[in-house]
């Protein structure tokens, strides 16, 4: 699930649904608004914490923890 294989598709990986999070930007988000707002194209939450975990690893984004708000990098 996290990469793409013979039997994962991309779209289905965490690097695919990790391109729907960064589709989202720039702007700085609540991550309960960020999903609430991509919800339907993950087929649960821990999907979308693998991309938002996978991207912050990247250091495509930075999370600050007491306000649960996400920042996309330049």
């Amino acid at each position: 699930m996290i990469t793409p294989s013979k039997t994962v598709r991309l779209s289905d990986s965490a690097l695919g649904k990790a391109t729907v999070v960064l589709e989202q930007g720039p702007e700085r988000r609540d991550l309960i608004t960020l999903y609430k707002d991509v919800a339907d194209r993950f087929e649960s939450i821990d999907e979308f914490i693998l991309a938002i975990d996978l991207l912050y690893v990247l250091g495509r984004v930075d999370v600050d923890q007491p306000t649960r708000v996400l920042t996309y990098a330049d």
